[in-house]
């Protein structure tokens, strides 16, 4: 197998727990036998990928995020109005995105995915978040926003250690918990205005969030809109019954629970509240969020079998 094309790698060695460490090795190993012209990089710190996909998407044809969602999302970051176009593998603990793209079977397969090079263009969204003290601050995104209840779970999920996917979600679900409260939260879309006690508001361009928490299970990366799923004040028993049918994206069976559609959306409350940008913590202050979808703005490199939809 070979190609013309550059590929760029970019590991973040502490994804995954820190099992990604090893990855340029591995990687090196791999794409030696592959004939292709690569490099590979690895991150220093928070927030690297963005810098380095910026500058690699001007030199490389196909630059790679080698890490979890948040690798993801940097990476996708600095590649967004660039001619390059994105792949992944998933070396993270929640790899939503990856799953999406049909990235899961594995390093060499998924580095086989990527030279054959079968690319779909999807939307990504933006998001700016204002508060008092830090100002406005813009960050584009490309599985999901989530607002209260499960920017809360993403906080908890870096605390813990030695867990990853589903059990690390999971154990976060039952310590925020704890914290469940509800926030009252403004809503703008579609025209219309809306003031609600809500525990969730979560924004998705991708289907699933958490390491296979399928918040939005409608949501298409290539429809041009968003799917909101919204969970109004409910009661601790109540939330434990409705939580576990996440995992199977029937939580619309609550009325509680609602969704719709839109392509803009505006969140805002007097109370600080956290927010987490595909699976990122953007502060825990943030008065207002403001996200937008930026239609087919991204090509990406998808598995043999193209885009996942929910099943």
């Amino acid at each position: 197998m070979s190609s013309d094309k550059r590929f760029k790698f970019i590991i973040n060695p502490e994804a995954g727990r820190g099992k990604s460490r090893k990855m340029d090795s591995i990687l090196h190993s791999i794409l030696k036998s592959k004939n292709v012209k690569f490099a590979i990089e690895k991150t220093k710190k928070a927030s690297d990928a963005i810098d380095i996909a910026r500058e690699s998407a001007e030199q490389f044809d196909v630059v790679v995020a080698v890490g979890g969602d948040g690798t993801s999302n940097e990476v996708a970051n600095g590649v967004i109005g660039s001619r390059a176009s994105m792949g992944v593998i998933p070396t993270g603990s929640g790899n939503d995105f990856a799953r999406m793209l049909g990235m899961t079977d594995g390093v060499e397969r998924s580095v086989d995915a990527i030279i054959a090079g079968r690319t779909e263009r999807i939307d990504s969204g933006t998001v700016r978040l204002k508060d008092s003290q830090k100002g406005e601050r813009t960050r584009k995104f490309v599985n999901s926003i989530g607002i209260g209840f499960d920017a809360v779970v993403a906080y908890e999920s870096q605390r813990i250690k030695g867990l990853q996917g589903v059990p690390l979600y999971f154990v976060s679900v039952l310590r925020s918990l704890k914290k469940l409260t509800p926030h009252s939260f403004e809503l703008s879309f579609n025209g219309m205005e809306t003031k609600e006690n809500y525990y969730l508001v979560c924004i998705g361009n991708g289907y699933a969030e958490g390491g296979g928490f399928y918040v939005t299970p409608k949501a298409d990366p290539q429809d041009g809109m968003f799917e909101v799923c919204t969970v109004k004040q409910v009661s601790l028993l109540r939330a434990l019954r409705i939580l576990p049918t996440i995992l199977k994206g029937r939580h619309g069976q609550f009325p509680e629970v609602s969704f719709f559609d839109t392509n803009e959306i505006s969140v805002g409350s007097k109370r600080p509240f956290v927010v987490h940008c595909d699976g990122e913590i953007l502060g825990i202050d943030n008065e207002r969020a403001e996200v937008e979808l930026n239609p087919k703005s991204l090509d990406v490199v998808v598995g043999s079998a193209g885009l996942q939809t929910f099943t």
